[in-house]
Protein backbone atom coordinates (compact mmCIF):
# COMPACT_ATOMS: atom_id res chain seq x y z
CA UNK A 1 0.00 0.00 0.00
CA UNK A 2 0.99 3.66 -0.19
CA UNK A 3 0.02 7.03 1.21
CA UNK A 4 -0.59 8.86 -2.05
CA UNK A 5 -4.35 9.22 -1.78
CA UNK A 6 -4.50 12.96 -1.13
CA UNK A 7 -7.34 14.59 -3.04
CA UNK A 8 -8.08 18.12 -4.17
CA UNK A 9 -10.88 19.42 -6.36
CA UNK A 10 -11.90 22.54 -8.22
CA UNK A 11 -14.89 23.66 -10.24
CA UNK A 12 -14.60 24.01 -13.99
CA UNK A 13 -16.42 26.38 -16.29
CA UNK A 14 -19.45 24.75 -17.93
CA UNK A 15 -20.64 26.95 -20.81
CA UNK A 16 -23.88 26.11 -22.56
CA UNK A 17 -23.45 23.57 -25.31
CA UNK A 18 -24.43 26.06 -28.01
CA UNK A 19 -21.62 28.37 -26.83
CA UNK A 20 -19.13 25.52 -27.04
CA UNK A 21 -20.56 24.52 -30.42
CA UNK A 22 -19.97 27.99 -31.85
CA UNK A 23 -16.41 28.15 -30.49
CA UNK A 24 -15.49 24.70 -31.77
CA UNK A 25 -16.98 25.32 -35.19
CA UNK A 26 -15.03 28.56 -35.62
CA UNK A 27 -11.76 27.20 -34.23
CA UNK A 28 -11.72 23.90 -36.09
CA UNK A 29 -12.17 25.70 -39.41
CA UNK A 30 -8.63 26.99 -38.93
CA UNK A 31 -7.36 23.39 -39.05
CA UNK A 32 -9.75 21.30 -41.17
CA UNK A 33 -11.30 21.93 -44.58
CA UNK A 34 -14.59 20.31 -43.63
CA UNK A 35 -16.14 20.91 -40.20
CA UNK A 36 -19.52 20.02 -38.74
CA UNK A 37 -20.27 20.73 -35.07
CA UNK A 38 -23.76 20.22 -33.68
CA UNK A 39 -25.58 19.85 -30.39
CA UNK A 40 -27.41 16.56 -30.76
CA UNK A 41 -28.89 13.77 -28.65
CA UNK A 42 -26.12 11.33 -27.82
CA UNK A 43 -26.21 8.19 -29.95
CA UNK A 44 -26.02 4.85 -28.20
CA UNK A 45 -22.25 4.65 -27.74
CA UNK A 46 -22.45 0.98 -26.82
CA UNK A 47 -23.02 0.41 -30.54
CA UNK A 48 -19.42 1.44 -31.30
CA UNK A 49 -17.81 -0.48 -28.43
CA UNK A 50 -18.22 1.69 -25.33
CA UNK A 51 -19.23 0.14 -21.99
CA UNK A 52 -21.86 2.87 -21.48
CA UNK A 53 -24.59 4.44 -23.58
CA UNK A 54 -23.93 8.12 -22.94
CA UNK A 55 -21.70 10.76 -21.36
CA UNK A 56 -24.13 12.62 -19.10
CA UNK A 57 -24.83 12.70 -15.39
CA UNK A 58 -22.49 14.53 -12.99
CA UNK A 59 -19.56 14.58 -15.42
CA UNK A 60 -16.10 15.18 -13.95
CA UNK A 61 -12.47 14.61 -14.83
CA UNK A 62 -9.77 13.05 -12.69
CA UNK A 63 -6.02 13.51 -12.95
CA UNK A 64 -4.10 10.80 -11.14
CA UNK A 65 -0.46 10.77 -10.07
CA UNK A 66 2.33 11.97 -12.33
CA UNK A 67 5.48 11.05 -14.23
CA UNK A 68 7.68 10.26 -11.18
CA UNK A 69 5.28 7.46 -10.23
CA UNK A 70 5.73 5.97 -13.69
CA UNK A 71 9.48 6.32 -14.10
CA UNK A 72 11.34 6.70 -10.80
CA UNK A 73 12.01 3.18 -9.41
CA UNK A 74 11.42 4.58 -5.93
CA UNK A 75 7.71 4.98 -6.72
CA UNK A 76 6.94 2.10 -9.05
CA UNK A 77 5.06 0.24 -6.31
CA UNK A 78 2.36 2.92 -6.35
CA UNK A 79 -0.88 1.84 -7.96
CA UNK A 80 -4.59 2.53 -7.62
CA UNK A 81 -7.86 0.69 -8.05
CA UNK A 82 -10.56 2.60 -9.89
CA UNK A 83 -13.09 1.70 -7.18
CA UNK A 84 -10.75 3.19 -4.57
CA UNK A 85 -10.57 6.36 -6.65
CA UNK A 86 -14.36 6.52 -6.85
CA UNK A 87 -14.66 6.35 -3.08
CA UNK A 88 -12.12 9.18 -2.72
CA UNK A 89 -14.34 11.27 -4.96
CA UNK A 90 -17.48 10.48 -2.98
CA UNK A 91 -19.00 8.35 -5.71
CA UNK A 92 -20.21 4.77 -5.50
CA UNK A 93 -20.59 4.12 -9.20
CA UNK A 94 -19.69 5.62 -12.53
CA UNK A 95 -18.87 5.10 -16.17
CA UNK A 96 -15.20 5.72 -16.88
CA UNK A 97 -13.27 6.55 -20.03
CA UNK A 98 -9.79 7.86 -20.67
CA UNK A 99 -6.09 7.08 -20.66
CA UNK A 100 -3.72 5.70 -18.06
CA UNK A 101 -0.72 3.55 -17.28
CA UNK A 102 -1.22 -0.14 -16.64
CA UNK A 103 -0.23 -1.61 -13.29
CA UNK A 104 2.58 -4.08 -14.17
CA UNK A 105 1.53 -6.31 -11.30
CA UNK A 106 -1.72 -7.02 -13.14
CA UNK A 107 -0.11 -8.09 -16.43
CA UNK A 108 2.87 -10.27 -15.47
CA UNK A 109 5.24 -7.33 -14.96
CA UNK A 110 4.64 -5.70 -18.32
CA UNK A 111 4.15 -1.98 -18.88
CA UNK A 112 1.28 -0.79 -21.03
CA UNK A 113 -1.15 1.90 -22.10
CA UNK A 114 -4.63 1.45 -20.60
CA UNK A 115 -7.60 2.39 -22.73
CA UNK A 116 -10.14 2.96 -19.94
CA UNK A 117 -13.67 1.97 -20.97
CA UNK A 118 -15.71 0.63 -18.08
CA UNK A 119 -18.80 0.68 -15.93
CA UNK A 120 -17.73 0.48 -12.27
CA UNK A 121 -20.70 -1.73 -11.40
CA UNK A 122 -20.93 -3.53 -14.72
CA UNK A 123 -18.90 -4.29 -17.82
CA UNK A 124 -15.21 -3.50 -17.95
CA UNK A 125 -14.31 -3.34 -21.63
CA UNK A 126 -10.94 -1.68 -20.97
CA UNK A 127 -7.92 -2.77 -22.94
CA UNK A 128 -4.16 -2.47 -22.58
CA UNK A 129 -1.68 -1.92 -25.40
CA UNK A 130 1.82 -3.23 -24.71
CA UNK A 131 5.00 -4.16 -26.56
CA UNK A 132 5.50 -7.87 -27.12
CA UNK A 133 8.79 -9.79 -27.29
CA UNK A 134 9.18 -9.00 -31.00
CA UNK A 135 8.81 -5.26 -30.44
CA UNK A 136 5.32 -5.19 -31.92
CA UNK A 137 2.15 -3.83 -30.34
CA UNK A 138 -0.37 -6.21 -28.85
CA UNK A 139 -3.73 -5.19 -27.40
CA UNK A 140 -5.42 -7.33 -24.76
CA UNK A 141 -8.42 -7.09 -22.40
CA UNK A 142 -7.66 -5.27 -19.15
CA UNK A 143 -10.66 -5.78 -16.87
CA UNK A 144 -8.91 -5.30 -13.50
CA UNK A 145 -9.38 -1.54 -12.97
CA UNK A 146 -5.79 -1.10 -11.73
CA UNK A 147 -3.70 1.92 -12.70
CA UNK A 148 -0.05 2.60 -12.04
CA UNK A 149 1.23 6.08 -11.39
CA UNK A 150 -0.70 8.24 -13.84
CA UNK A 151 -4.06 8.52 -15.58
CA UNK A 152 -6.53 11.07 -16.91
CA UNK A 153 -10.12 9.89 -16.68
CA UNK A 154 -13.59 11.23 -17.47
CA UNK A 155 -16.33 9.90 -15.20
CA UNK A 156 -20.08 10.29 -15.51
CA UNK A 157 -23.28 8.35 -14.90
CA UNK A 158 -23.32 7.32 -18.55
CA UNK A 159 -26.71 8.89 -19.18
CA UNK A 160 -27.91 9.78 -22.63
CA UNK A 161 -28.66 13.43 -23.38
CA UNK A 162 -27.36 16.29 -25.48
CA UNK A 163 -23.73 16.16 -26.56
CA UNK A 164 -21.37 17.97 -28.88
CA UNK A 165 -21.10 15.94 -32.06
CA UNK A 166 -17.96 16.94 -33.95
CA UNK A 167 -16.98 15.76 -37.41
CA UNK A 168 -13.92 17.03 -39.31
CA UNK A 169 -12.11 16.04 -42.49
CA UNK A 170 -9.01 16.99 -44.49
CA UNK A 171 -6.56 18.85 -42.30
CA UNK A 172 -4.68 21.81 -43.75
CA UNK A 173 -3.49 23.48 -40.54
CA UNK A 174 -0.27 22.63 -38.68
CA UNK A 175 -1.95 21.09 -35.60
CA UNK A 176 -2.06 17.37 -36.29
CA UNK A 177 -3.73 16.35 -33.02
CA UNK A 178 -7.52 16.38 -33.05
CA UNK A 179 -7.80 16.79 -29.23
CA UNK A 180 -5.28 19.66 -29.33
CA UNK A 181 -7.28 21.29 -32.11
CA UNK A 182 -10.35 21.04 -29.87
CA UNK A 183 -8.39 22.68 -27.01
CA UNK A 184 -7.18 25.50 -29.22
CA UNK A 185 -10.71 26.14 -30.43
CA UNK A 186 -11.89 26.62 -26.84
CA UNK A 187 -9.07 29.01 -25.93
CA UNK A 188 -10.89 32.19 -27.07
CA UNK A 189 -13.56 31.53 -24.45
CA UNK A 190 -10.92 32.21 -21.78
CA UNK A 191 -10.37 35.59 -23.39
CA UNK A 192 -14.09 36.19 -23.04
CA UNK A 193 -13.76 35.88 -19.27
CA UNK A 194 -14.54 32.22 -18.81
CA UNK A 195 -12.42 29.93 -16.64
CA UNK A 196 -10.83 26.62 -17.67
CA UNK A 197 -13.03 24.21 -19.59
CA UNK A 198 -12.66 20.43 -19.80
CA UNK A 199 -14.19 17.95 -22.22
CA UNK A 200 -14.39 14.20 -22.14
CA UNK A 201 -15.54 11.89 -24.84
CA UNK A 202 -14.92 9.35 -27.53
CA UNK A 203 -14.05 9.74 -31.18
CA UNK A 204 -13.45 7.52 -34.18
CA UNK A 205 -10.72 7.76 -36.78
CA UNK A 206 -12.86 6.89 -39.79
CA UNK A 207 -10.24 7.55 -42.45
CA UNK A 208 -6.56 8.35 -42.36
CA UNK A 209 -3.67 7.24 -40.17
CA UNK A 210 -1.89 8.45 -37.05
CA UNK A 211 1.35 8.27 -35.06
CA UNK A 212 1.24 6.68 -31.61
CA UNK A 213 3.44 5.21 -28.92
CA UNK A 214 3.40 2.33 -26.47
CA UNK A 215 5.63 2.24 -23.38
CA UNK A 216 8.02 -0.74 -23.44
CA UNK A 217 8.74 -2.86 -20.38
CA UNK A 218 11.28 -1.36 -18.00
CA UNK A 219 13.80 -4.16 -18.50
CA UNK A 220 13.70 -3.58 -22.27
CA UNK A 221 15.03 -0.03 -21.91
CA UNK A 222 18.81 -0.51 -22.14
CA UNK A 223 19.84 2.94 -20.87
CA UNK A 224 19.01 5.49 -18.19
CA UNK A 225 16.21 7.63 -19.56
CA UNK A 226 14.95 9.35 -16.40
CA UNK A 227 16.74 11.95 -14.23
CA UNK A 228 15.78 11.13 -10.64
CA UNK A 229 17.20 14.43 -9.36
CA UNK A 230 15.14 16.59 -11.70
CA UNK A 231 12.27 14.07 -11.91
CA UNK A 232 11.97 14.24 -15.69
CA UNK A 233 12.54 12.16 -18.80
CA UNK A 234 15.86 13.09 -20.42
CA UNK A 235 16.15 10.50 -23.24
CA UNK A 236 13.60 9.16 -25.67
CA UNK A 237 12.57 5.63 -24.69
CA UNK A 238 9.08 5.04 -26.06
CA UNK A 239 8.20 2.63 -28.87
CA UNK A 240 6.58 4.57 -31.70
CA UNK A 241 4.28 3.20 -34.40
CA UNK A 242 3.38 4.96 -37.65
CA UNK A 243 1.20 4.83 -39.66
CA UNK A 244 -1.68 3.34 -37.65
CA UNK A 245 -5.33 3.28 -38.67
CA UNK A 246 -8.03 3.81 -39.79
CA UNK A 247 -10.91 2.33 -37.80
CA UNK A 248 -9.64 3.43 -34.39
CA UNK A 249 -11.78 4.08 -31.31
CA UNK A 250 -10.24 6.84 -29.18
CA UNK A 251 -11.00 7.88 -25.59
CA UNK A 252 -9.93 11.40 -24.65
CA UNK A 253 -9.84 13.84 -21.75
CA UNK A 254 -8.80 17.44 -22.41
CA UNK A 255 -8.76 20.71 -20.49
CA UNK A 256 -7.77 24.31 -21.23
CA UNK A 257 -6.13 25.15 -17.91
CA UNK A 258 -5.90 24.67 -14.15
CA UNK A 259 -8.78 26.41 -12.33
CA UNK A 260 -6.53 26.85 -9.28
CA UNK A 261 -3.89 28.74 -11.22
CA UNK A 262 -1.35 25.93 -11.21
CA UNK A 263 -1.35 24.35 -7.75
CA UNK A 264 -2.76 21.04 -9.04
CA UNK A 265 0.27 20.28 -11.26
CA UNK A 266 -1.82 19.10 -14.18
CA UNK A 267 -0.38 17.25 -17.16
CA UNK A 268 1.36 19.95 -19.26
CA UNK A 269 -0.07 18.75 -22.58
CA UNK A 270 -3.63 19.54 -21.48
CA UNK A 271 -4.97 16.29 -22.90
CA UNK A 272 -4.51 12.53 -22.79
CA UNK A 273 -5.88 10.17 -25.43
CA UNK A 274 -5.58 6.40 -25.79
CA UNK A 275 -7.13 4.19 -28.47
CA UNK A 276 -7.56 0.69 -29.83
CA UNK A 277 -8.93 -0.92 -32.96
CA UNK A 278 -12.08 -2.96 -32.23
CA UNK A 279 -11.13 -5.64 -34.77
CA UNK A 280 -7.32 -5.58 -34.86
CA UNK A 281 -5.41 -6.59 -31.69
CA UNK A 282 -2.17 -5.15 -33.11
CA UNK A 283 -3.40 -1.54 -33.04
CA UNK A 284 -3.57 0.48 -29.84
CA UNK A 285 -1.72 2.91 -27.63
CA UNK A 286 -1.24 6.59 -26.91
CA UNK A 287 -2.51 8.85 -29.70
CA UNK A 288 -0.21 11.64 -30.94
CA UNK A 289 -1.39 13.14 -34.25
CA UNK A 290 -2.46 12.28 -37.76
CA UNK A 291 0.11 11.65 -40.51
CA UNK A 292 -2.33 11.77 -43.47
CA UNK A 293 -3.78 15.28 -43.43
CA UNK A 294 -5.53 15.09 -46.80
CA UNK A 295 -7.52 11.98 -45.93
CA UNK A 296 -8.03 12.27 -42.16
CA UNK A 297 -11.64 12.02 -41.00
CA UNK A 298 -12.74 12.09 -37.36
CA UNK A 299 -16.16 11.91 -35.73
CA UNK A 300 -16.67 12.23 -31.98
CA UNK A 301 -19.00 13.01 -29.12
CA UNK A 302 -18.07 15.18 -26.14
CA UNK A 303 -19.51 16.88 -23.06
CA UNK A 304 -18.02 19.40 -20.63
CA UNK A 305 -17.03 18.33 -17.13
CA UNK A 306 -18.20 20.30 -14.10
CA UNK A 307 -15.49 19.30 -11.61
CA UNK A 308 -11.80 18.49 -11.68
CA UNK A 309 -10.42 16.04 -9.12
CA UNK A 310 -6.71 15.64 -8.44
CA UNK A 311 -5.57 12.52 -6.59
CA UNK A 312 -2.00 11.57 -5.73
CA UNK A 313 -0.21 14.78 -6.69
CA UNK A 314 3.35 13.45 -6.56
CA UNK A 315 4.82 16.88 -7.32
CA UNK A 316 3.25 18.37 -4.19
CA UNK A 317 4.66 15.46 -2.17
CA UNK A 318 8.13 16.07 -3.59
CA UNK A 319 7.95 19.78 -2.77
CA UNK A 320 7.11 18.93 0.82
CA UNK A 321 9.84 16.30 1.00
CA UNK A 322 12.50 18.52 -0.61
CA UNK A 323 11.50 22.14 0.07
CA UNK A 324 14.91 23.36 -1.11
CA UNK A 325 14.39 21.70 -4.47
CA UNK A 326 16.95 18.95 -3.83
CA UNK A 327 16.13 15.35 -4.75
CA UNK A 328 17.25 12.12 -3.18
CA UNK A 329 16.69 9.12 -5.41
CA UNK A 330 17.87 6.51 -2.93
Amino acid sequence: MHDYLDIASALLEVPKLDVLCTALDAGLRETYREVRVQVKPCPDLEAIGCAWSGLGGEPCILELGGEPFAHNPRFRHVHYDVRQLQRCMGRNSGKVLGAGMAWPGAIDGHCGEVIANLDILGEDASRVARVDTDGDCIVEPYPCGQYAGLANLFISEGKTGPVLEVEVRRRFGPEGSFPQALRSSLAPLAGAGLGPIALGGVFQLIQGQIRCHVMPDYECIAFEYYDREEERVVREFLRYFEPVGPGLLCFTVLWTGDPTGGTLDLRPTGEHTHFYHPANPALGGHYHYDVTPETVHYQGWFVPAATLYRIGNIYAHLRREFPSGRRNSS
